[in-house]
Order: structure tokens, then C-alpha cells, then sequence
């Protein structure tokens, strides 16, 4: 009597049952659901595995086609297949072309998607936010990054200060202004030997700027009455001085060459160019002086005369004397 022919009847009996199985699954219906690249089918079949169905509806898995679960997955009703078509992308570098498939929607997530990035390559074309579509080229090119400084002066500012002792319109330069220098530091792109653009990184200041002072007159100007329309009533007295060798040839506040030899005079106020009669009371003895410089600065003085002058009316032996002062009219 043969003992092991129940364990053959079983073993037979499993493999039987797998077949039956296998031939059920794979023709019994299920109801599978597929996103065809956002298009969606729900459809009944009998195929046995992802890559029978898609073959049966006509999918054909071309490059750039991706498929999810995987092709040899075997269907389950109520599966769920998505079909995805990647755009075939071609990056273009120096001497070098690469084609590649992607699901990603902008070329800066592609590059992403890489491991790329604008530290390590340059996007000439398209923009990072451009969209990606099949067939399209993108271009990246290598570049170096220099470090270059600028020097730059720095404009100083003018500071203006009122000063009545002066005429209006005069003025001053109390302290000469500086300009400043600062250091611009900048992050400049090559390719190759073109520069393609510059970033400002840093900028310091290398030298403060100095500010210039000046003193603006707003003492208004003389005011002279008359009696009549030609004759003047201003008068003045007090003390005359007078100046010669040591300024002769020098220039005076109105921008002439001084000279002694001529019939001229200082005053702190009078406009230039006004004539003025200068009396020497201890002689009696008068001149007509023009006014063509300022002065004189010793309190108490009102009037400073050139050497021809103060000879014409005696008073150089005397230094200093009271005058009387009569403004005459205007010369040129």
C-alpha cells in the first residue's frame, strides 16, 4: 500500500485551488480608477496587473511616462493607477546636453529637483519662476564671483550763519569744507572676461565729511537822505587812520589791486565805490576819497585812508585824527 499517496492528493489539491485562484483574479472584473495625466477614467476590467491594463486602454509606457504603483503590480478592485507624462526638459551647458524628464512645474523647482542652483550655476534662459513644458531648453552657464571696491567722495554739507555786523549779499567761508571718502564693496559676476552684473555688499566709511561754515551778512544796507534830490545830509565824526606801504599792492575787499598813491579809503559799511568827503578837523584840510576796501577794525575808528589821502588832508605826521565824513555821491 503506497502511504505518501494522501500527501500527494494534498499538494495537488493546493496547487489546484492556487490555479483557480490565479485564473479568478485575473478574470474576474474589478472596478480600477485611472488619472491619465489629470484625466480621469473609472472602467471595469479583467487584466491581471497595472501594465495589462494600461496595455489594453492603449497607454503605452514611452520614456517620460511615469506609473504609479508600479507596471508589475498586480490590480485590486477599487485600485487607483495614476499616469503621469514628464516633460522631456534639455539643459544646455558648455560643450554638454542633457535631456531630462520631469513632473516639477518651474524651471527653479527642476533645478531643485538637480541639486542645482543660481551658488553654483548661472540661469541665462528662462527666469527660475518660468513654467516648464516639453521640449524646452534651458540654459545654464558657469560663472565666477570677484570682489572688487569703488571709492566714492562724499559731498560735505554747507552750514550758513547769520552775522549782522556784515552787509547783506557778503560772505564768508568761516571753515573751508572736506569731502569724505567711502569704501563700496561690491560682488561682481564674470563670465568669462565680460562682467554681467554687480551686487553691492558692503559699503564704510572710510573718511567723515567736514561741513563748511559760512558767515552771510544781513546788515541792510546805508540809507542816505537828501534835502534835495542831489544833495546828501549824512555826516559822521569821529576818528581817521590811514594805511600805505604794507598793504600797497596787495587786494582790497572789492577785488582791486591796492594802491597807496591813489585818493581812496576803507569803511566798515559803506557801499563800494561811494564818494565820501573826509574833513581833518586839526587842519581844516578835506579830500574825496572812494570807498574800494573794509575797514578799519580798531574800535572807535570810522574811517581808514590811503598814504595820498591822509597826506592830502595833514594828517600822516598825526597817525590817527577826528575827521568829519559827508557822502558825496556815487563813482565808478
Amino acid at each position: 500500500m503506497n502511504t505518501n499517496a494522501p500527501l500527494h492528493y494534498t499538494i495537488i489539491s493546493v496547487l489546484l485551488i492556487i490555479t483557480i485562484l490565479h485564473f479568478y483574479q485575473s478574470y474576474s472584473v474589478k472596478e480600477i480608477t485611472i488619472n491619465n495625466n489629470g484625466e480621469i477614467l473609472t472602467i471595469e476590467t479583467a487584466a491581471a496587473d497595472v501594465a495589462e491594463l494600461l496595455h489594453v486602454h492603449g497607454i503605452a509606457l514611452t520614456p517620460g511616462v511615469m506609473v504609479e504603483p508600479a507596471s508589475c503590480e498586480p490590480l485590486e478592485s477599487g485600485m487607483a493607477v495614476e499616469v503621469n507624462r514628464a516633460a522631456a526638459v534639455k539643459l544646455v551647458k558648455p560643450q554638454e546636453q542633457i535631456t531630462h524628464y520631469t513632473l516639477q512645474g518651474t524651471v527653479g523647482e527642476l533645478l531643485a529637483e538637480l541639486s542645482l542652483s543660481p551658488e553654483n550655476c548661472l540661469l541665462i534662459s528662462p527666469t527660475l519662476n518660468a513654467p516648464v513644458y516639453s521640449g524646452m531648453e534651458i540654459s545654464l552657464v558657469p560663472y565666477e564671483i570677484e570682489t572688487r571696491k569703488v571709492y566714492e567722495n562724499i559731498p560735505y554739507q554747507v552750514k550758513s550763519k547769520e552775522d549782522d555786523s556784515l552787509d547783506q549779499g557778503r560772505r564768508i567761508i568761516l571753515q573751508e569744507g572736506q569731502e569724505g571718502v567711502r569704501e563700496l564693496a561690491y560682488q561682481v559676476y564674470f563670465l568669462g572676461e565680460t562682467e554681467l552684473y554687480r551686487e553691492l555688499s558692503t559699503e564704510t566709511i572710510i573718511v567723515e565729511p567736514a561741513e563748511a561754515v559760512v558767515a552771510l551778512g544781513t546788515r541792510p544796507p546805508l540809507r542816505i537822505a537828501s534835502r534835495e534830490k542831489t544833495e546828501t545830509v549824512y555826516t559822521k565824526e569821529g576818528i581817521a587812520s590811514w594805511y600805505g606801504p604794507g598793504f600797497h599792492g596787495r587786494r582790497t575787499a572789492n577785488g582791486e589791486i591796492y594802491d597807496q598813491n591813489k585818493l581812496t579809503a576803507a569803511h566798515l559799511s559803506l557801499p563800494f565805490n561811494t564818494l565820501v568827503k573826509v574833513t581833518f578837523v586839526h587842519t581844516g584840510k578835506e579830500v574825496v576819497v572812494r570807498i574800494n576796501d573794509r575797514g578799519p577794525y580798531i574800535r572807535g575808528r570810522i574811517i581808514d585812508l590811503s598814504h595820498a589821502a591822509a597826506e592830502e588832508i595833514g594828517l600822516c605826521p598825526h597817525g590817527v585824527g577826528k575827521v568829519i565824513i559827508e557822502i558825496v555821491g556815487n563813482g565808478r
